[in-house]
């Protein structure tokens, strides 16, 4: 067809030309041996390189193994073990008590808004008059206390909620550990 004349010759030639090409190619060759020494040459490295990674791990002497260290070492990760679950569990204790804590200190006087941040810390925004809140933290403390009685550590904050409205930033005017 490429020299037939036929409007689509150009076409049908230009995909001819790619095929041979394609063909000709020492990837696509059918029947060389090219293609799967190469092959096989790649699944005896990876099967080397896995067998090899065995043999770099440290082997310990059952005979060396100090008693006492070991059974040091389990006590250490059970004592980890443990403060991990009571670390999920005062968390899902406190995050049960968010919306009580918010309606509590939002019912405070001077108290425009307040919001949970972070997992621990609760920000409460008032309108500054110059003065320091740590008072004001000190009986949001006490709400938190009131409301949550977990081992984790919650810190009240409390912004300047004209200047974070206006600039978006938290300009601490008071703040407490509530523990």
């Amino acid at each position: 067809m490429e020299g037939s004349g036929h409007p689509d010759s150009v076409l049908h030639g230009e995909k001819n030309r790619k095929r041979r090409e394609r063909e000709n190619s020492p990837w696509y060759q059918k029947g060389k041996k090219g293609f799967w020494p190469l092959i096989i040459v790649l699944a005896v490295v990876g099967l080397y390189a896995g067998n090899s990674r065995d043999n770099k791990l440290p082997r310990v002497d059952p005979a060396k193994v100090d008693p006492a260290r070991e059974e040091a070492r389990l006590e250490q990760v059970r004592r980890d073990l443990a403060a991990k679950e009571q670390y999920a569990a005062d968390t899902a204790a406190l995050e049960a008590a968010k919306p009580d804590i918010l309606k509590a200190v939002m019912g405070m006087q001077l108290v425009k808004d307040a919001a949970w941040a972070q997992s621990g810390f609760l920000y409460v925004g008032v309108i500054d008059n110059g003065k320091s809140r740590d008072m004001l933290a000190w009986q949001a403390c006490n709400n938190v206390l009131n409301h949550y009685q977990g081992s984790r550590e919650v810190t009240v904050v409390v912004v300047d909620i004209a200047k974070m409205l206006a600039r978006g930033s938290f300009d601490e005017i008071g703040r407490a550990y509530c523990k």
